[in-house]
């Protein structure tokens, strides 16, 4: 499945060679190391059938050696090699995966976490004897087999049962309605306590938005869900194509599950995200992301580090013409309101935590948090071509206010560039599941940038 063009962030995509099992000395190290650091941090949260993470992620390496051992076949045979280098690190995965999908799915009875420890473990032992025979192709889908299954169960743990589906376009909607109706749309004072619905909840994106959710507030509810699910599954789609992945792939990767967490509650990530992997072809796109959330439009200084000043231009223009055209609906007041409204939020997420997600904001002191974008920002700008791109990706991450699963997609074109499938399938499959493990692919990007 290779593209049948150019493209901007991996000429040869590691992901593509997947399948192949191919990986480098380095790679295996970083993966087993990454796959082990991660467990050990899981440590106070994770178990596996009582036992902590670590240990249940050395018990399942122990399996893939007696899969190696029951073929009978030596354990570093050039045959076996990298097969067996790929089923280490699938050994890994499945202990850290089978943790996060018990926590996940409150999985407490005894039965159930037998089950997944049982799967894992035979998982493993099937690995090995794979990787023993020489198999390497084989033991490569296997690796693909266990991570995309993952994905399936952690998309379920989002989707299934329960309320509060699609809150974030609630949001909007609700914003949009009180603009029509003479309403405030934005927050007034600090919040002391979360919104009881999302309608109630504040607008937090500027006022040019406005007369589209208003717009979007006045026809049936029902139609405007699914149009606008199916628009957010159509950006992520059309953003994997535009990394340079083949349909297959591209597919494949929409049951990600922070991109599924992102249509689920229908926010607008997957539509900056698909402004930026169409940034070296529209640069354009760059600016109009500020429209959306402001650590968006970071992406943006690459058109000036790159001198793309034709893009940067349009961009300007359009979101200018864009401001000109929707003042007379919105008014100044709205503005205004909108500013005042980010200093509330920001005075809210101070006395409610949660508010902050996982943002970096919400573990460092102002000034800190302040001082780590800068450098992320700047350590960026002094990358050339797409690797600075892509480390503007990963800027918008470490620099965004409010941080939920769906924003860590800007990692995965930093991510794309490293050479190694298995380091690449690791932080896609670690970067599935839990706060800790969302930043892995942000780790590996910023290598992979080295």
């Amino acid at each position: 499945m290779r593209p049948a063009e150019p493209v901007p962030f991996a000429e040869q995509p590691a992901f593509v060679r997947a399948i192949r099992a191919a990986s480098t000395p380095l790679g295996v190290v970083l993966a087993a190391s990454a796959a082990a650091a991660w467990a050990l941090l899981q440590l106070r949260d994770l178990t596996v059938l009582r036992a902590p993470a670590p240990l249940a992620w050395l018990a399942l390496v122990a399996a893939f050696g007696i899969g190696l051992a029951l073929a009978r076949r030596p354990t570093m045979r050039s045959d076996a090699s990298a097969g067996g280098v790929v089923a280490l690190v699938a050994a890994g995965l499945v202990a850290a995966v089978a943790s996060a999908i018990a926590e996940r799915l409150a999985v407490h009875a005894p039965s159930a976490l037998a089950a997944v420890a049982g799967a894992g473990v035979a998982a493993a032992v099937a690995a090995g004897v794979i990787a023993g025979r020489g198999h390497a192709r084989s033991i490569a889908i296997l690796l693909v087999a266990i991570v995309a299954a993952s994905w399936l169960i952690l998309d379920y743990g989002y989707l299934a049962g329960g309320s509060g589906h699609l809150y974030d376009l609630g949001v909007y909607l609700g914003g949009g309605q009180r603009f029509t109706t003479g309403g405030d749309p934005y927050l007034a004072a600090t919040l002391d306590r979360l919104p009881p619905t999302a309608a109630q909840d504040a607008f937090l994106y500027p006022p040019v938005l406005l007369p589209l959710f208003g717009l979007l507030a006045g026809l049936p509810r029902l139609a405007v869900d699914a149009a606008w699910v199916a628009l957010l599954l159509l950006a992520g789609l059309a953003a994997f194509r535009a990394l340079g992945l083949g349909w297959g792939w591209s597919l494949l990767l929409l049951a990600y599950p922070p991109l599924v967490k992102g249509v689920e509650s229908g926010n607008v990530a997957n539509l900056t995200f698909l402004l930026f992997a169409l940034a070296a072809r529209r640069g354009e796109g760059l600016v109009a992301g500020g429209l959306f959330k402001v650590q968006t439009a970071i992406p943006a200084l690459w058109l000036v580090r790159e001198r793309r000043w034709r893009p940067l231009l349009a961009g300007l223009a359009l979101v200018a013409a864009l401001v000109v055209l929707t003042l007379p609906l919105v008014g100044i007041g709205s503005w205004t309101g909108w500013l005042a409204g980010l200093q509330h939020r920001a005075a809210s997420q101070a006395r409610l935590p949660v508010l902050f997600g996982v943002s970096l904001a919400g573990v460092l002191p102002g000034p800190a948090f302040v001082a780590v974008s800068a450098a992320a920002v700047m350590a960026a700008l002094a990358l050339p071509g797409r690797r600075g791109l892509a480390g503007l990706g990963l800027a918008t991450i470490v620099a965004s206010p409010t941080l939920w699963p769906h924003g860590f997609l800007f990692a995965v074109p930093a991510l794309l560039l490293w050479p190694s499938a298995t380091v690449v399938w690791l932080g896609l499959a670690v970067g599935a599941t839990q706060s800790l493990g969302y930043w892995l692919p942000v780790a590996l990007g910023a290598l992979a940038l080295l």
